[in-house]
């Protein structure tokens, strides 16, 4: 009755947040968990924690998925000449133009790593990647479809990345309206444990929250909105005795010229996992 143990002991299932180059410290802690010896059957991500949700389900180990993202060909991803002609079309708000890069590099990349790989394929662990539906006005848990497109769309960071077409709709990050995509598993009743792994990157100064700029008054408005979305599943969670694990790795912040230090997150990544041994067990 080997399977009958199975169900009742109950799947686990890992979230990976949102995070600007927080793909290292989410591999770290993937990593983490194996050395635990803690089995993940369902995985989510939104995007750079969709590219680690995406590729580990694809097939890709922790470590590997680290150590292809420190080669230093990763940063010719942001080569592009079209970028410069972008730029200005951005800047005066022009149709057609949502970013500066159009993603077919980040995509071929992808396509080297696991090929045409397809979500519904993934089966241990399963694969939901988080993405905003710009055409539909909605978000949405991509639950079909190729890989390497959905990450693509869930990392197309607003400005930076063109909106991602995929059947018709344009897609732009998951991390927009859900950064910390596991609602979605709140009603499987095989799932017993839900462990989110938080990348938050830090500047090596304290932010000054008495002067904000444009960008800045953004980017604290939309922590605001995630802390408060956060808060109302973790709530939906306890209504329903699901139990969640929150892991918060806190990093020096990356950047597609400050790669170079991401074997440092990945280390840091890993040791919230081994650190938090007695919570996650």
């Amino acid at each position: 009755m080997r399977w009958l143990r199975f169900f009742r002991k109950g799947h686990t299932a890992l979230c990976l947040n949102s995070s600007y180059f927080g793909f290292y410290a989410h591999a770290g802690f993937l990593r983490g968990l194996q050395e635990l010896e803690l089995k993940v059957d369902h995985v989510a991500g939104a995007s750079a924690g969709a590219i680690v949700a995406g590729l580990f389900a694809g097939g890709m180990q922790p470590s590997e998925i680290a150590e292809q993202f420190l080669n230093p060909r990763l940063s010719r991803v942001f080569l592009e000449w079209r970028a410069a002609y972008r730029m200005p079309a951005l800047m005066l708000n022009r149709k057609g133009v949502t970013g500066a890069f159009d993603g077919r590099k980040v995509q071929a990349l992808l396509q080297e790593f696991i090929g045409d790989r397809r979500i519904e394929e993934c089966k241990d662990p399963t694969l939901t990647i988080s993405v905003a539906n710009l055409t539909r006005g909605r978000t949405e848990s991509a639950t079909s479809g190729l890989i390497r497109k959905y990450i693509m769309a869930s990392c197309a960071m607003p400005g930076l990345f063109q909106a991602q077409e995929i059947d018709g709709d344009l897609y732009w990050d998951g991390g927009i309206a859900d950064p910390i995509p596991f609602e979605h598993w709140l009603e499987n009743d095989r799932i017993k444990k839900i462990i989110v792994h938080q990348v938050v990157p830090l500047d090596s100064t304290q932010p000054d929250y008495s002067k904000f700029s444009f960008l800045s008054g953004l980017e604290r408005s939309h922590e605001i909105i995630s802390d408060e979305l956060i808060r109302l599943r973790l709530e939906m969670a306890r209504r329903r005795g699901v139990k969640v694990f929150w892991v918060r790795t806190e990093t020096p912040k990356l950047g597609p010229h400050r790669m170079k230090r991401g074997h440092i997150n990945f280390e840091l990544g890993r040791k919230a996992a081994l650190e938090n041994r007695k919570l996650l067990s």
